[in-house]
């Protein structure tokens, strides 16, 4: 039996694990003989006869591969491994296929332009051709690229049990810890789609549930909001996660309102009237698999989750969280490194893919070192601001400038007088 086109995605990756050019024609040979494709599979067709059917799965088995930046084509008809690819076998897989790249942003485009265009294209028997939709896989392990925590394992096996258990979470720390893009990486782990925003001070209902909008004949229409619109309803079938920045920016209870009790499993019914002129009802997600035909009705899935970040340091604009909404969430705490030093700094420029060359005859590794630990005496930051310096004096050989872009502005609510001392034994 010729195998699917998925199936052959970790095969051929494991194939140009040597790291040299193979031509197209070497893979597919070695994958025929590897699958000990027989004389009479080797001729079958594909449906339009111009070519057999297992050396066009393999084809598309190197084209998502190479879509999601695992192989290269360094020119045409021949390809090879790259730097993501050697580090998602060093994760020992036991498979990779389509919902296993959708953690890769490049490859989760290519789905997307595919499906808009699915009338115009070919896509492979047996792919989905679409994002996730229904279940999550909560055994998906997490995978974080180009993000430094210290006690990482602890971290995503805290986030994972929490997410697993039916928990919504809130990652808390300093500000440049890398919550917003830990929340991100996150969700592409699960192969979820997701909304992000940035909550604001003047947040109600009408921004989450949603509300009444003029139209131009003078009438009303309702308009759901970010939140509703992630919701299972007649015009969403996918499953959406909500990444909410800087949550505690907003007054929770006045922006989600009644919807903090759907969030517990209750069912609650608007006063708001949908296009029918029915009361929106919002209710969770039973057993029985349900179409929805009516424009009223909308259904928060099982698997749908919120995830929100927090910074420490925040105090303007800044709303305390009611126990309402606390206790349907899990607070997990994402700290600065404890130990500054050249290891950790060595690890991260390599990380960034950002060179330790001397500049203004000063090794960028050992500024930044001295920069963070000094920083850290009065206001702690995470690595994101660390990468945020090294990038721009990389390009621009001005620290000054750099920390006047950077790190100054999180002194917000630090004294005069510790500014200054800051300052002074920075250049001293």
């Amino acid at each position: 039996m010729i195998p699917k086109y998925d199936e052959f995605m970790l095969p051929l990756l494991k194939f140009l694990s040597d790291g040299k050019v193979h031509s197209f024609r070497e893979c597919v040979d070695h994958l025929a003989k590897e699958f000990n494709l027989t004389d009479e599979e080797r001729k079958k067709l594909v449906p339009s006869g111009n070519q057999p059917i297992y050396k066009n799965r393999i084809g598309w088995a190197g084209t998502y591969l190479r879509k999601a930046k695992l192989i290269e084509s360094p020119k045409k008809g021949y390809v090879r491994i790259t730097e993501r690819g050697k580090k998602v076998l060093l994760e020992n897989p036991e498979k990779i296929n389509e919902k296993f790249l959708m953690r890769f942003d490049e490859f989760r485009k290519f789905i997307y332009i595919s499906n808009k265009k699915t009338k115009n294209i070919n896509m492979p028997e047996g792919s989905q051709g679409s994002r996730n939709k229904g279940k999550i896989n909560w055994n998906n392990n997490l995978i974080l690229e180009n993000l430094y925590f210290e006690n990482q394992d602890n971290l995503l096996s805290q986030i994972s049990t929490a997410l697993k258990s039916g928990k919504h979470i809130i990652l808390v720390g300093p500000p440049g810890t890398g919550k917003s893009k830990l929340a991100k990486e996150i969700c592409k782990s699960y192969n979820a789609n997701f909304k992000m925003v940035t909550a604001m001070s003047d947040w109600s209902t009408y921004d989450t549930i949603g509300g009444y909008k003029p139209k131009e004949d003078g009438t009303l229409e309702f308009v759901g909001g970010v939140v509703l619109k992630l919701l299972y309803s007649k015009y969403n079938e996918e499953l959406y996660w909500l990444i909410i920045d800087e949550i505690n920016r907003a007054d929770i209870d006045k922006a989600f309102g009644s919807f903090l009790s759907v969030l517990t499993g209750d069912e609650v019914e608007l006063s708001l009237k949908s296009h029918s002129g029915k009361n929106i009802i919002i209710k969770p997600e039973s057993e029985e698999e349900q179409k929805i035909d009516e424009d009223n009705i909308y259904i928060l899935p099982k698997d749908f989750r919120i995830i929100g970040t927090m910074n420490t340091y925040d105090k303007t604009s800044l709303y305390e969280l009611s126990y309402a909404f606390m206790r349907r969430f899990a607070f997990i705490y994402v700290g600065v490194p404890r130990v500054i030093n050249e290891e950790l700094v060595e690890t991260l420029l390599s990380k960034w893919d950002i060179e330790d060359k001397a500049i203004n005859e000063i090794s960028l590794k050992e500024a930044l070192i001295e920069i963070w630990k000094i920083t850290n005496k009065y206001r702690k930051i995470g690595p994101a601001i660390i990468r945020d310096i090294a990038n721009y004096v990389s390009i621009e050989g001005d620290y000054v400038s750099a920390l006047i872009l950077y790190v100054l502005p999180q002194f917000e609510g630090v004294s005069e007088d510790n500014i200054k001392k800051f300052i002074k034994e920075l250049f001293n």
